[in-house]
C-alpha cells in the first residue's frame, strides 16, 4: 500500500486564563493531563507518516529519472536509427553522417572523413562509433535474404533467415501463401527499416500497415495502409523505407513491394522492426 498520512492532529482545547479564575484549574488539567500528551502521540504519528511518504516520494522521483533517461535513449535510438541509411563498402563519408551495417544492423556515426574504406563500421573503430545498441532483452525483430513472395499475397515479401528474434511486443510469421507479417502485441512507438532491391530501375518497396489489398503494388495502395515506399534508381540496387511511427496492439506490419525480384542476399534484402517507447 502507498505511504500516505493518516493521522489528525487533535485540538488543544480551551486554554486556562487568568480572566477567568473559576474555570482555570479545570482547563489547566484538561490541557496538561489530557490533551497535550494525546497532541504528543498524534504529532509523533504523523511525523512516522510523513517520513514514510517522504521516502516514498524520493523514491518515484528517482524512477521518473531513471525512466525519462531510458525514454530519452529510445529516442535518441530512434532518431539515429531514422537517419541512417545502409553502409556501402569504399564510398566516400564526411564525420557525421550516419549509416548502419549490413553485418549486425545497429547504426554508427563516421568520426572521420575518410573514402575507399572497405572494413564494416562494426569492426572500423577508427572511423565509426557505435550509436545504437546490441539488442539484448528488447523487443525486436531483424530478418534478412529475400524469399520470393506469398503465393496468394503476392506483393508481401518473404524472407529465408531470422537473425534475432527477442521480447515479447513483436510476432513474426512467414507464410508461403500470405508472405512475412509482424503482429503488434503492444500499443508503443516502433522503428522500422525495410531493405530490398529490384530487377529493374523504378521498381518500389516498402512497408504497409494493416493493409486489405497484399495483391495491390506498394505505391497504390490507399494512403492511410501506406507507412511509406521507395524506388530503387538503378535495377539491382538496394534502398532503404524507415519509419518510426505509434502503433496500437493486434496492428500488422508487412514488407509490401510491387513483386519484383532483384538481389536477393542479406546486405540487399532484409527488414528490422524494434519497439523504442
Amino acid at each position: 500500500m502507498a505511504a500516505q498520512i493518516t493521522q489528525v492532529i487533535p485540538s488543544l482545547g480551551t486554554p486556562p486564563t487568568t480572566a477567568d479564575p473559576s474555570s482555570f484549574d479545570t482547563r489547566a488539567d484538561a490541557l496538561l493531563g489530557t490533551a497535550l500528551p494525546a497532541m504528543v502521540t498524534a504529532e509523533n504519528v504523523f511525523a512516522t507518516q510523513a517520513n514514510a511518504l517522504s521516502t516514498e516520494v524520493s523514491a518515484k522521483a528517482a524512477e521518473a529519472e531513471t525512466d525519462a533517461a531510458t525514454a530519452s535513449a529510445a529516442a535518441s535510438a530512434a532518431v539515429a536509427s531514422a537517419n541512417a541509411v545502409l553502409w556501402v563498402s569504399a564510398g566516400s563519408y564526411t564525420a557525421g553522417q550516419n549509416r548502419y551495417s549490413p553485418i549486425n544492423y545497429l547504426t554508427y556515426r563516421a568520426i572521420t572523413t575518410h573514402s575507399g574504406e572497405t572494413t564494416d563500421p562494426s569492426l572500423d573503430a577508427t572511423n565509426w562509433v557505435k550509436l545504437t545498441t546490441a539488442i539484448v532483452g528488447d523487443h525486436s525483430i531483424i530478418v534478412h535474404t529475400a524469399n520470393g513472395y506469398g503465393s496468394t499475397n503476392t506483393k508481401i515479401r518473404r524472407y529465408t533467415t531470422t537473425q534475432t528474434s527477442v521480447g515479447t511486443a513483436i510476432t513474426y510469421a512467414d507464410s508461403s501463401t500470405l508472405g512475412a507479417s509482424f503482429t503488434i502485441n503492444a500499443a508503443g512507438f516502433y522503428t522500422m527499416t525495410a531493405l530490398d532491391a529490384g530487377s529493374a530501375a523504378n521498381s518500389a518497396h516498402g512497408i504497409s500497415l494493416n493493409t486489405t489489398t497484399p495483391t495491390t503494388n506498394i505505391q497504390i495502395i490507399a494512403v492511410g495502409e501506406r507507412l511509406g515506399y521507395v524506388y530503387t534508381a538503378l535495377g539491382g540496387g538496394a534502398n532503404t523505407t524507415v519509419i518510426t511511427v505509434y502503433l496500437s496492439s493486434e496492428d500488422i506490419i508487412r514488407p509490401h513491394n510491387d513483386g519484383t525480384t532483384g538481389n536477393i542476399g542479406a546486405r540487399y534484402c532484409a527488414f528490422y522492426i524494434r519497439k523504442v517507447g
